[in-house]
């Protein structure tokens, strides 16, 4: 069950601090028979958040402009773009933590042992409409459906979202979404595939977590780090992580402003 929320194999799994994960099953109500929560969809899906905060926003976004290189001059960030370079007196870095190492060509040793304690697993996820991965029988599939089977010595899994269940999708035929193993599902009912990456938990990053606020309120810093690998790696969390960075920059709450 935790490979497949954090969409990891099952043997890198033992990896991950156990107190992190009971905490995170607790909060999620996964731990009793009686204690799930009522989760809530939003009628669009997650990018109608998006064309929100697009729309109550109206500042200079630069969509398709993919960032080279960041790195720090004196009172100003000099951010590098393939149309070439621009000055800000803050950059905000919300990307994967080993991605924005990468881009952070000044990086300093603080930055490096921080933002390098976090690792990544790459997946595939697969959109499609072919229902023989999940279970024969209506009355046992869920929105999440999980399944392992012995493969060279070890264990395999695959997780299956049903996008009807989760999504309340009634009238447009079945969507599934399969991460990994491709080989499951008919070819020709493979509406996309899309690549994608999720964090891999360790006791070093759970202890880099706790130090990031410590890193971002630097005296005279200029860039400050986002985003859901400073939690549990969901959604929520990178937008739980954002306000937590407003709130120290403004000195107050960031809804109240």
């Amino acid at each position: 069950m935790s490979a497949a929320v954090w969409s990891t194999p099952a043997d890198k799994m033992l990896g991950f601090p156990a107190a992190a994960l009971m905490r995170f099953f607790h909060n999620h109500g996964f731990l009793g028979l009686d204690t799930q929560h009522q989760w809530l969809t939003l009628e669009g899906g997650s990018r109608t958040y998006v064309e929100a905060v697009l729309k109550a926003y109206p500042a200079d976004f630069r969509f398709g402009q993919g960032v080279t290189a960041v790195r720090r001059d004196g009172e100003q960030v000099i951010v590098t773009t393939p149309k070439g370079e621009e000055r800000f007196d803050r950059v905000i870095m919300a990307s994967h933590a080993d991605t924005t190492l990468k881009l952070l060509t000044d990086a300093d040793a603080e930055e490096r042992r921080l933002l390098g304690a976090f690792a990544y697993n790459q997946n595939v996820a697969i959109v499609h409409t072919d229902m023989a991965p999940l279970p024969r029988s209506a009355k046992a599939r869920s929105s999440w459906n999980y399944r392992t089977w012995a493969k060279d010595g070890g264990l395999a899994t695959s997780t299956h979202y049903w996008m009807n269940s989760l999504q309340g999708l009634t009238d447009k035929g079945d969507f599934v979404v399969t991460i990994n193993h491709p080989e499951q599902v008919d070819p020709a009912k493979i509406i996309r595939t899309i690549p994608t990456e999720h964090p891999l938990f360790s006791l070093e990053a759970v202890a880099a977590q706790a130090e990031i606020p410590v890193l971002n309120a630097r005296t005279g810093a200029r860039t400050h780090f986002v985003g859901a690998w400073q939690r549990y790696g969901f959604h929520e969390d990178g937008f739980w992580s954002a306000h937590r960075l407003c709130s120290q920059l403004l000195g107050r709450d960031a809804w109240a402003a």
